[in-house]
This record gives C-alpha cells, sequence and structure tokens, in this order.
C-alpha cells in the first residue's frame, strides 16, 4: 500500500500567521475524544479530528505545515472526515466574501505498484443546516506525482458554498488496493 498523508489545510485570505508550537498544542485531547482544535489546527491536521471510513489514518511528522501530518493506509476507498466545525469556528479562516479555492497538500512516499495509476484524492464540502451534503468541489490525480515532496492540489470552491459553510470537511481518497501510504497535510481555503 502507498502511505497517503494530508496536512495543513487552511483558507488563504490574507497573510498567513505561523503557529507557535503553544497553538499547536492548546487543544489537547481527552483520551478517544476529538482534540477541541481551532478549525485552523483541524485543517491542518494537528489534532485527532479526522476519521476515515476504511483502512487506517494516524498522525506522523512528515508534515509540510504545522508540527503533524496525516498519513492513511490501506488503499481502495475512503472517506475522510473532520469533526464538526461551527460556523464562528469557521470564520477564522474562511474568506470574507467570494469565491475561494481549498488547496491540499499530499506527498507519495514510496513508489506506487503500478505507475500507470496512482489514484486520486476527493474534496467535498457539507453544510447539513443549509442542505448542502457531500458538494464534490473536485479531484486531483496522484499519478504522476513526485515521490518525497509535497504537491499541492487545489479546487474552486463557489461564494454560495462559503456562505454556507457550516459543518465537516470531507475528502476521500481513491487507490489501488495494494497502494503505500499517502501523507496529507496543509488543508487551507485561499483567494481564486
Amino acid at each position: 500500500m502507498l502511505p497517503f498523508s494530508l496536512d495543513a489545510v487552511t483558507f488563504e485570505s490574507g497573510p498567513e500567521v505561523p503557529l507557535s508550537q503553544e497553538a499547536a498544542f492548546a487543544c489537547p485531547p481527552e483520551p478517544g475524544q476529538p482534540s477541541g482544535c481551532p478549525a485552523g489546527l483541524v485543517m491542518d491536521f494537528e489534532g485527532d479530528d479526522w476519521t476515515a471510513s476504511a483502512g487506517s489514518i494516524q498522525r506522523v511528522s512528515a508534515a509540510n505545515s504545522g508540527f503533524s501530518a496525516l498519513e492513511y493506509s490501506g488503499g481502495g476507498y475512503a472517506e475522510l472526515e473532520s469533526r464538526p466545525l461551527g460556523s464562528g469556528e469557521l470564520l477564522e479562516v474562511l474568506p470574507e466574501t467570494g469565491p475561494a479555492t481549498l488547496l491540499l497538500d499530499v506527498i507519495p512516499e514510496t513508489p506506487p505498484p503500478d505507475p500507470y495509476w496512482t489514484g486520486a484524492v476527493q474534496l467535498f464540502i457539507s453544510a447539513p443546516d443549509a442542505g448542502l451534503h457531500n458538494a464534490f468541489l473536485g479531484q486531483g490525480e496522484l499519478t504522476g506525482l513526485p515521490l518525497e515532496q509535497y504537491s499541492t492540489f487545489s479546487v474552486p470552491v463557489s461564494a454560495e458554498i462559503i456562505d454556507d459553510l457550516r459543518g465537516p470537511l470531507q475528502g476521500s481518497l481513491n487507490l489501488p488496493g495494494d497502494a503505500p501510504p499517502l501523507v496529507i497535510d496543509n488543508l487551507r481555503f485561499g483567494s481564486p
């Protein structure tokens, strides 16, 4: 299986503010509970705020941003979902107005068994209170990405979705069954 990690998901709408080590560890989790981290740290994969529908996930130190990234192992199709993010939390990371771009960094760490199809990452957003469920934003192909270095996927997010966004962030991984682990990091919103 190929390793795949997600880390440091953020909305970019202004100058980046680096996180201090104190900020990154200011939201320690209770055993077996989400971390309670603010939205920016959830998107940066700093806490235990993500679940996987299949395979396994773990925080790893191969971060592109912050102190940890998320590594998925298991191959096949899996959905990754953050804990629900409240509207107040999302205001910290969303652009003030207009459309945005959702960015995600990925790093394939080892060569895939099949170099002709390595897999894909798909990004979704849900806002149940606004009637928005698993809104597909876009897909990025893993085939051809360089090994052992981060690459960034970018998908547009409409102003309407930004206005409605008050729920969990979701992504899915569609990988060959024998794919090595994949690391993801630095999920963020930016200007288009």
